[in-house]
């Protein structure tokens, strides 16, 4: 099982169950976390001195899905 940000907007009612908030609410605090978290997380990590590798040089991943 995948979910993803534009399946669980589909269904405010599981989306308030995992995270808490209406999705208006998680809406109106995307923008300024996001800005947050690419100026404090990212930035630093691309413009490290020392790094090798250009920004996206990692191939594409998932973890596995095991139903138990």
């Amino acid at each position: 099982m995948h979910l993803s940000y534009t399946q669980l907007i589909k269904r405010p009612a599981v989306f308030q169950r995992f995270t808490g908030l209406s999705v208006k609410e998680f809406e109106k605090l995307l923008a300024p976390f996001s800005a947050q978290y690419e100026q404090l997380v990212i930035g630093p990590r691309v413009n490290a001195p020392g790094r090798v590798r250009a920004g996206g040089g990692a191939g594409l991943w998932s973890l596995p899905y095991s139903p138990e």
